[in-house]
């Protein structure tokens, strides 16, 4: 996120890396396609994309 020009880049890049953005709701959320997640992942301002999953 932080290395996109704008969100339409962000949208673009998201998919190139298998991750699919879900905005349907409150909180942004994300699910990696190319493994096996059993849940989304809620998108945190706090902790962005610190942890690996």
């Amino acid at each position: 996120m932080e290395y996109s020009i704008d969100f339409n880049d962000f949208m673009q890049k998201a998919e190139q890396l298998n991750v699919v953005m879900d905005f349907s709701r409150k909180h942004s959320r994300f699910f990696m396609t190319d493994r096996d997640m059993k849940q989304v992942i809620r998108v945190d301002k706090q902790t962005l994309f610190e942890r690996i999953f």
